[in-house]
């Protein structure tokens, strides 16, 4: 009885653990290291992954100087620290397109003067760009090429550096004289994250390109509108004597 009792016991202890299974053995120092799990970590703990991600994030935002004709021109968020910003990029004139309630820029153009910047304010409406509301804005333009070939280093912006700005970086690019794809090209040399907002296919809306590129169709069909109209009043104007 006591040996049925046991097995019995032995049988179920069996079915719930598994067969006894002497442990292994090795020679001292001959066990195999169990195998930890690494994680790489850079700076302040994190991975290398993450760490990667957010270099990756910053590359984009970065700005630069782009030259075009005798100046050059810089893509920006709205500057926070303007004198410091001023000295850094050693800035000598500004392009703002905000809207007048935006972040107060009129109050950036009262900095700019104090810091001997130039300030030219083209408000416009926002990323929805269009000719009914921005056009006032829009057909200044010319006036900041002019900056550029005299020897201004321009940076626009606009809140976050990449609808507006784009649209406009683009447009006085082609008015410089570049292509199409040459402009992109200085577009996405001068801040990545304003490019790709810039090509970005937008539902139902022509792109920020697209748009960009009407805008220098009808400012060139305006200068040369204009230019013939000058022709005609000078050649009909009474000779000297």
């Amino acid at each position: 009885i006591f040996f049925r009792y046991y097995l019995s016991a032995k049988l179920m202890t069996e079915a719930v653990t598994g067969p006894d299974v002497p442990p292994q053995t090795y020679p001292l120092g001959d066990a195999p290291a169990p195998k930890p799990k690494v994680k790489e970590v850079g700076p302040r703990g994190k991975s290398s992954k993450s760490q990667a991600s957010v270099q990756r994030k910053l590359a984009r935002k970065e700005r630069h100087w782009v030259n075009v004709l005798h100046g050059s021109v810089m893509a920006s968020g709205c500057p926070s620290k303007l004198s410091q910003f001023v000295a850094d990029f050693n800035v000598t004139h500004i392009v703002t397109l905000l809207k007048e309630e935006e972040r107060n820029a009129t109050a950036l153009g009262s900095a700019c003067m104090g810091l001997g910047v130039g300030w030219t304010h083209l408000p416009l409406s926002g990323a929805d760009l269009s000719f009914d509301k921005d056009w006032a804005s829009l057909a200044r333009l010319p006036e900041v090429v002019s900056l550029l070939r005299e020897r201004q280093r321009v940076v626009v912006h606009c809140s976050a550096g990449m609808h507006r700005t784009g649209a406009v970086v683009y447009i006085l690019f082609r008015l410089a004289g570049l292509q199409k794809d040459a402009a992109l090209d200085g577009v996405r040399a001068t801040r990545e994250v304003t490019y790709e907002e810039l090509i970005k296919a937008r539902r139902g809306r022509a792109s920020l390109e697209e748009f960009g590129e009407a805008v220098v169709q009808r400012l060139e069909s305006a200068a040369y509108t204009t230019s013939d109209a000058a022709g005609e009043m000078v050649s009909s104007s009474p000779a000297g004597p």
